[in-house]
This record gives C-alpha cells, sequence and structure tokens, in this order.
C-alpha cells in the first residue's frame, strides 16, 4: 500500500506511443519528455472528460500515434495508465540547438464528437440501448467496454437521429435514456456505466485538510456557493383560453434561510407553463410547490491544491476541514502537473 503522503516517494511518468487501432499496441516511448510543460485534467461534467497537452524535446514522436500517459512508482510495484490521448494541435519552437515540440490531447470521446452520421441514423421500436451502444462504437472504430450492473433499455418507438450529428451527442442520448453514464478509462476505451447518484457513492478517500501531513496545502483552500442565488417563492402562470389566466405560487417557510423573513426582500422564480391537465387551480398549486422543491438545492464547491494521489473524478471522498467532515463529489481535477505531481481539485458537496 502505498503512503501518498510521503515525500520522499519517487514518481516516473512515462509517455508512450499507441496504435489507434489497437490500443493493445504500444508502437514506442517517447523520450526527453518536458515535464513542466505536460498536465492533465478530468472533469465530471465536460463532454470529452478529459483533455491534457505535453511538451518534448527533438522530434520523436510517430505521426498519429495515440500517446498513452503512464505513472510509475518503481519501488512500489506501481503502475497505472492515466489515460490514452489523441494528440492534436502540434506546435514547434527552437531552444538553443534543439527543437521543442507540443501537442494537446483529447480523449477518446473527443473523436467521436469530430465524427458525424453520413446519413440518418434509425433505432427501431424493440431495440437495446446497449446494442445501439455498440453500433455506434464499431461504426466509429472504438474500442468500447460494458462496466458492471450496466443497465439496458428497450426503446418502445422508432427514434432518428438526425444526417450530420456529431456521433458524441447521439451516443450520450443513448445512454442517458438508459440510466447510464459515459466515461473513457485510463487505457483509451469508452466505458458505459450505469448512472449513481453521488449521494449513493461510498466514499473512496478520507482528504483531511486539518493533518499536519495532508496532502493538500491548506492555504489554497477556497470555496463557494450558490446559496445567495436560491429563489424562495415559485410562481406559476398558465393561459386558458384568451380571457382566463391560472396562476398559483408557492413560498418556504419563514424559518428558512431563502426565506423572505430572513433576508428580507424576496426572490421569486416565474414558470410559464404551456401544457397543465387538469387545467385548474388546484394542479396550478401542485406544479408551484414542486417547482419550489427542485429550486431549493443549493451547491457548495471547496478547490484547492494537493498531492497527487489516484482519485478519479466520479468518485466520492470525504473531506474534512476545520474539524467538520463533507462527503463531496470529485467534481474536476485540473489540472495534474506531470513535473511535480500535484493537482487541482474541485470537489462538490453532496446534499
Amino acid at each position: 500500500m502505498i503512503d501518498w503522503k510521503d515525500p520522499r516517494r519517487v514518481d516516473n511518468i512515462h509517455l508512450y506511443m499507441v496504435d489507434p487501432h489497437n490500443l493493445d499496441d504500444v508502437i514506442g516511448e517517447i523520450k526527453d519528455v518536458t515535464l513542466s510543460g505536460c498536465s492533465l485534467t478530468f472533469g465530471y461534467d465536460t463532454d470529452t472528460r478529459a483533455s491534457g497537452k505535453i511538451q518534448f524535446l527533438d522530434e520523436n514522436y510517430i505521426k498519429n500515434s495515440w500517446i498513452r500517459i503512464v505513472h510509475e512508482v518503481k519501488k512500489e510495484g506501481y503502475k497505472k495508465e492515466l489515460g490514452t490521448f489523441v494528440a492534436v494541435s502540434p506546435g514547434k519552437e527552437f531552444h538553443g540547438e534543439r527543437n521543442s515540440y507540443t501537442y494537446d490531447l483529447q480523449s477518446v470521446l473527443w473523436t467521436l464528437s469530430k465524427d458525424r452520421c453520413p446519413s440518418h441514423f434509425s433505432i427501431g421500436a424493440g431495440s437495446y440501448a446497449l446494442d445501439v451502444f455498440d453500433r455506434i462504437c464499431h461504426t466509429c472504430n472504438r474500442a468500447y467496454i460494458h462496466g458492471s450492473g450496466v443497465k439496458n433499455y428497450r426503446y418502445t418507438e422508432t427514434v432518428i437521429y438526425e444526417m450530420g450529428d456529431p456521433y458524441l451527442d447521439d451516443i450520450k442520448d443513448v445512454t442517458n435514456i438508459s440510466g447510464n453514464r459515459l466515461e473513457v478509462d485510463g487505457h483509451g476505451r469508452i466505458l458505459i456505466n450505469p448512472f449513481v447518484s453521488p449521494r449513493y457513492i461510498t466514499p473512496t478517500w478520507t482528504l483531511n485538510a486539518d493533518d499536519e501531513r495532508s496532502l493538500v496545502q491548506s492555504a489554497s483552500i477556497s470555496s463557494s456557493s450558490t446559496a445567495y442565488d436560491i429563489s424562495g417563492r415559485a410562481i406559476v402562470t398558465y393561459q386558458k383560453g384568451d380571457d382566463e389566466e391560472i396562476f398559483a405560487y408557492s413560498d418556504v417557510s419563514n424559518d428558512s434561510d431563502f426565506s423572505t423573513a430572513k433576508r428580507g426582500y424576496t426572490m421569486a422564480e416565474l414558470y410559464s407553463v404551456s401544457d397543465m391537465v387538469p387545467a385548474t387551480k388546484a394542479r396550478a398549486q401542485e406544479l408551484a410547490d414542486e417547482y419550489l422543491r427542485n429550486q431549493l438545492s443549493s451547491v457548495v464547491e471547496y478547490s484547492m491544491t494537493s498531492k497527487y494521489f489516484p482519485c478519479m473524478v466520479g468518485e466520492t471522498l470525504t473531506f474534512i476541514y476545520k474539524g467538520e467532515a463533507h462527503l463531496c463529489l470529485i467534481k474536476t481535477i485540473d489540472p495534474i502537473n506531470l513535473s511535480d505531481m500535484t493537482m487541482g481539485l474541485t470537489l462538490s458537496e453532496v446534499a
């Protein structure tokens, strides 16, 4: 078991070139890497999930090969694939007697955003979502994996995706409708996993900012909250015919932090409903109560710089700060600096 807090840990970073048609085929290693110019970024909500940049001296990159970045702690026998990427946007600069090359890195999902349907893409009634997922991956010649417990879904009616749609949009729709989530793994494969609400994900890590040996740089911690943007009143309106308007509103209780009694002013949201069945005052009141409940969840986020440990976006952890424990989703890792193995973390508190 590696002690990730140990300052004596020796990290090695390798940049391997991989055949894009066979991700198991490593065709060489890039030498003279400038680690100060290398970083990786991961985002829970970003469309392509992962990206980065690399820099190295002299040209030893085999054109069109993908780049796999591997973290190794040799003494501990530890190796992990941090990601496998497409190299794009090449740059070249001259430094003294040598050339320096840079590339942006994009995940396999980025390739689906650049590939578009050359014709209408039809899903027939009775089809299963996982079969459609597989079909898109095969069409785009991309490796993929079904995660454990992945959910399936049977279409009850025909769905047609338009000609020219990015395949990424289509495959995201398929995963969403089936109750799954789209990911990428470190090997460069598209991964479909069952979606689990963060509140039901068991924490993988404990990150204690109060510990004298903490991984977190305490001076780097900042927090933000959307509580001040939350409205304490929801108003529903519905136009019934030409002359009659139905409306209702719902307020939080006076002891709520979002109430007029506490704030000294009212913040309200207006919902103009185009279709309401039945078209009654009682139904409008039900909708106002529902919309009010939905708008009351505030988001608290913590940002910090940490020493590297092998966490992933989408995991949850227990964040201990000033004596209080917070269950948080790892929302972004932006960036992992491969030169000193530090990383920026954004943690979103789970309600």
